[in-house]
Parts: structure tokens; C-alpha cells; sequence
């Protein structure tokens, strides 16, 4: 018969047993845990589970100190060890060419690479341009921008050349610039894209074709103001005609840019079809629509007249104040530029002036105008100027003026867009943004690792620690109360 005092002594050893027991489970589940860690982390499944290094905010420090030693560590590690490293970036602005070839270094190290740009920066990143030698006399350079942006700033190497504001910010914009100091860039808030310097071009000519008038005249006046050289043929009988400039040659777009055509007189249907198949630009304007030998390369016939508004030249909208045509466009033609229903005739519906058609690798340009001498000469004391304007804007239109954008690659071998669209270059380096299932996160969330990302494979060792601790306990606890 055991004493009171013996319940307590009972007591404590019932508890020393759960303790035993429960350190045993405890150190066991300790084992099984680290055992699966190191298990999963040595399989091929876990591999491509990230191990976060750093996470670099590019106003933080230099970038390219940090893609370096990321570098320089994957260079000096044996190659048949496996790395799944994990740079974060969260950028406020897209890095510079030098910077993007550096990240683009990274994957073939082992290190993956996760980036977002910050919200106020994401609108601005996706600036690109190209730089392009007009073909025209003085080789002005066309420069090009598309994307989403809130200002823009061209510069050159002497400073500021223009700007678009934010309030006028457009998608896309352009500029013409005659001289340039190199290099030419176009800046953003978050990105800035650095153009190559274009090759000059060859200044091809211009052919006018007409009949002896105001009309021919002046045109050939507009162009020749414009610097373009040009030659052609006066027809002054059914039988006889008069060349301006060089004698009469072959069609040939080594020579020419365009062929103008200024009213219904008697062409070469069939040189002029080669010329334009071949890439040349053919203009006709007013009532060289209605020429037959023409009738299967027009983008649009000519079905009707109609009157301009009287006193119209001395307006802001003096082109309604000009005779044209009523166009019935063909099905495969393009409608570049149109009137209201009230300046085209009062058919309450707008009315085309210009229709472009793509016949092999030239254009043709229908234009609805006829007698476009009368802005010159009766309009505005502008009129000159915006005469000889709209004929330079008029042979863009067909391709005579634009040459070829400058790539890094012109058989198109380089996967990388280069300085010309620099977001677009950075995601073909190192992948693009890092999004999730509502869009894409700020660049402060680029730079969180997130629990799915941290490396557990850490805590193997602590697992073992403490399963070696509790057996130890229990181990040193049954000895001491006298049990195996």
C-alpha cells in the first residue's frame, strides 16, 4: 500500500513519460522533415525553384556592379553545378545598351532574372524610333516614334532639337530635321532610345507629264522649289511634244521617283505600269484619272464634278474652295485623306480627295483636285508655301521620299531590336516583365520575394539539430529514472 507522499513522486514520472514520448515523435517528425527537404531539393523538380541572391532597385546602386559579380560568381563555379539563383529588379527606368547586354549574360551563368519597372515608368517604356534619310534634296532626316509616352525629347549632340509635351503627347510621332550632330536620341521619362546614323541617299528625279497650262507650270515650279529635279513632256499637239529637261528616257526607278500626271493627255499605259510595278510612284491629279490607258492601275474613278465653295481659297480650309472630282475608290484601295459632307458637295457624307493603291512594289496616288494652281496663285499670302508643302507631303505619300530605316542587321540575323526600341530589347535579353494573374506588378513588387520563392533547403540542418537535441533528452531521461 503506497503513502500520500508517493502520489507526487507518480505524478512526475507519468509526465517525464509524455515528455519522452512526445521529444521521440517530435525528433522523428524532425528527421522525416529534413530527409524530404534535402530530397527535394537535390531532385530535378526543385531546380528551377529560385534561391533569392538580391533584390537591386535601379536607383539603389549601379547595376552593373551587381550583373558583374553575379558574372564573375558563375564563371568560377564548376559547370556541371547547378544554380538557381534569382536577381530581382525593380527599374525605374530601362537600362542603357551597354547594361542590357550585361543581364543578358546572366542566364547563361545560371542566375534567372525577374524584373518589373515601377508604375509611373511602365507608361514610358515602351518608346521606340527609327532615324531614315528623306530622298529629297538635302537629305533631311526623318526620325519616327511609336509606343505609349507622356513627353518626348529630341536631342542631338549641340542639345535640345524639339519636344512633344505631355499634354500633346501623340502615338506616333515624327520630325523632319535637316542637320543632326550625332548621336540623336529620343527621351522619355523611363526610356531612352539611341538612333544610328543613316546612310545619305541617292536624290532620284521627277517626270510631269501634261498639257501646256497653269497647272503644269506651277507644279513643275512647286517641285523644282523643293530642290527635286525634274524633266518630262508638254504635249502641244496630237502628233508633237516639248521635253523639259533631259530628252525622253525609259522609266526606270534607278532614275525616278515618281511620274506626276497633271491632266487627261495620252501616256504610256504600259511603261508606266512596269515603272510602278517595279517600285516607282505614280501621282495622278484632276482629270488624268479619266485617262483610259490608265484605267486598270487607278486606285479610284472619277465619276463626277463638283464645284468649290466660292471665297473658300481665302480661308483656313482653302482646298474647299478647288473643282474636284467625286471618287468611287476601287475595293483594294486605301482612303487617305477625306472632306466633310458639307466641302464635298452637300451630300451629307465625307467626301475622298486622295486614294492610295498598292500595284506590285510601287504605289499609285489619286488625287479628287483639279486646278491646285489656283491655292498658289489666288489663295492666301501663305498660298506658296502651303502649295509647295502639300507636294512634298504628296510624294511621301507614294513612297518617292522615304528611304529605308538603318538596322543593325539588314538580313534581319540580330534577335535583339537593339538602341531603336530598347524595352523591347531588354525583354528579348532577359525575358519579359514579371506579371501576375491581374497584369503586370510594380517594381516594388519585383523586388519581394515571396514565400513560394525562398530556398527551405536552409533549414535541413536545423531539422537534424534539433532530432539529434531530443533524442538526446529522451535518451538521457529513461537513463536516469533507471529505464532502458
Amino acid at each position: 500500500m503506497h503513502s500520500r507522499a508517493d502520489v507526487p513522486v507518480r505524478r512526475v514520472h507519468a509526465t517525464r513519460i509524455v515528455l519522452e514520448r512526445v521529444a521521440r515523435v517530435v525528433a522523428f517528425g524532425a528527421i522525416v522533415g529534413a530527409s524530404w527537404l534535402m530530397w527535394t531539393g537535390a531532385s530535378p523538380s526543385a531546380a528551377g525553384m529560385p534561391r533569392i541572391t538580391q533584390a537591386v532597385s535601379s536607383g539603389a546602386q549601379s547595376l552593373d556592379s551587381v550583373v558583374l559579380r553575379h558574372l564573375v560568381r558563375g564563371g568560377a563555379e564548376p559547370r556541371d553545378s547547378v544554380r538557381t539563383d534569382t536577381l530581382l529588379l525593380g527599374l525605374s527606368r530601362i537600362p542603357g545598351d551597354s547594361s542590357r547586354a550585361l543581364l543578358g549574360g546572366l542566364p547563361l551563368s545560371g542566375v534567372s532574372v525577374a524584373w518589373a519597372l515601377v508604375p509611373d515608368s511602365a507608361r514610358d517604356a515602351t518608346l521606340a524610333a527609327t532615324v531614315s534619310r528623306v530622298a529629297t534634296p538635302g537629305n533631311e532626316l526623318l526620325v519616327r516614334s511609336s509606343g505609349h509616352h507622356h513627353a518626348l525629347v529630341l536631342r542631338d549632340a549641340g542639345g535640345v532639337l524639339d519636344s512633344v509635351p505631355t499634354e500633346s503627347a501623340t502615338t506616333p510621332s515624327s520630325w523632319r530635321v535637316r542637320s543632326a550632330t550625332w548621336p540623336l536620341t529620343v527621351s522619355g521619362r523611363a526610356s531612352t532610345v539611341s538612333l544610328d546614323t543613316p546612310d545619305s541617299t541617292r536624290v532620284r528625279m521627277v517626270r510631269v507629264l501634261g498639257v501646256p497650262g497653269w497647272e503644269y507650270k506651277f507644279t513643275v515650279a512647286a517641285l523644282e522649289e523643293l530642290g527635286w529635279k525634274v524633266d518630262g513632256a508638254v504635249r502641244v499637239a496630237p502628233t508633237a511634244q516639248v521635253t523639259l529637261g533631259a530628252p525622253a528616257t525609259p522609266l526606270d526607278t534607278t532614275r525616278y521617283a515618281a511620274v506626276v500626271v497633271t491632266d487627261s493627255v495620252a501616256v504610256d499605259g504600259t511603261g508606266l505600269q512596269r515603272f510602278v510595278d517595279a517600285g516607282g510612284g505614280l501621282i495622278l491629279l484632276g482629270d488624268a484619272l479619266r485617262i483610259p490607258a490608265l484605267s486598270a492601275m487607278r486606285p479610284a474613278v472619277a465619276t463626277e464634278r463638283r464645284g468649290g465653295i466660292a471665297g473658300a481659297l481665302l480661308t483656313e480650309a482653302p482646298l474647299s474652295g478647288l473643282d474636284a472630282w467625286e471618287l468611287r475608290t476601287a475595293p483594294d484601295a486605301v482612303v487617305l485623306q477625306e472632306v466633310s459632307g458639307d466641302a464635298g458637295g452637300g451630300h451629307g457624307h465625307d467626301e475622298p480627295v486622295m486614294v492610295a493603291r498598292r500595284r506590285g512594289a510601287g504605289r499609285v496616288l489619286a488625287v479628287a483636285y483639279r486646278e491646285l494652281w489656283r491655292w498658289r496663285m489666288e489663295g492666301r499670302d501663305d498660298g506658296i508655301d502651303a502649295h509647295r508643302a502639300w507636294w512634298r507631303n504628296t510624294l511621301s505619300a507614294v513612297g518617292a521620299v522615304a528611304a529605308a530605316p538603318v538596322g543593325r542587321d539588314p538580313l534581319g540575323r540580330d534577335p535583339h531590336p537593339g538602341a531603336g526600341a530598347p524595352y523591347a530589347d531588354l525583354v528579348s535579353w532577359i525575358g519579359p516583365a514579371r506579371t501576375t494573374s491581374g497584369g503586370p506588378t510594380s517594381g516594388q513588387d519585383a523586388v519581394r520575394p515571396t514565400r513560394s520563392t525562398r530556398d527551405s533547403r536552409h533549414l535541413a540542418p536545423w531539422l537534424g539539430v534539433l532530432a539529434l537535441g531530443l533524442l538526446c533528452f529522451e535518451w538521457g531521461s529513461r537513463r536516469l529514472r533507471g529505464a532502458r
